[in-house]
């Protein structure tokens, strides 16, 4: 929430509080990498993405896309977000529509498609 009111240095700080009461959650920890590489802060954002990928192995395609929006790069991302949607993980087409990281993706034909997609 704090990322979306353009405060992404108080959103690190909560997730770091996150992460403190619940260590073991791979979503605390991509979400904290994703915020943390925003700031490029990659120290942070690097030690996040190993908890992360130690947490749960399927988080290296979900951290490669968020690094693909948050660079512009739209193609790619929605390239990597495909084969997620296909596997038992967070992400689903529900998740597409209400998250706003994927708000620059809106209106992309590809992007779209995913979001008809049934699970």
């Amino acid at each position: 929430m704090e990322v979306r009111r353009g405060r992404p240095d108080t959103a690190l700080v909560r997730l770091r509080e996150a992460a403190a009461l619940d260590p073991r959650s791979p979503a605390v920890a991509e979400a904290q990498t994703s915020v943390a590489i925003e700031l490029r802060r990659l120290d942070e954002a690097r030690a996040a993405a190993d908890r992360a990928l130690a947490l749960r192995p399927e988080s290296l395609n979900n951290i490669e896309n968020r690094v693909h929006l948050l660079l512009g790069q739209h193609r790619k991302s929605i390239t990597v977000l495909e084969p997620l949607l296909r596997v038992l993980y967070y992400l689903t087409p529900a998740w597409l529509r209400i998250d706003p990281t994927f708000a620059p993706l809106r209106g992309n034909p590809r992007f779209e498609a995913l979001l008809r997609r049934e699970r």
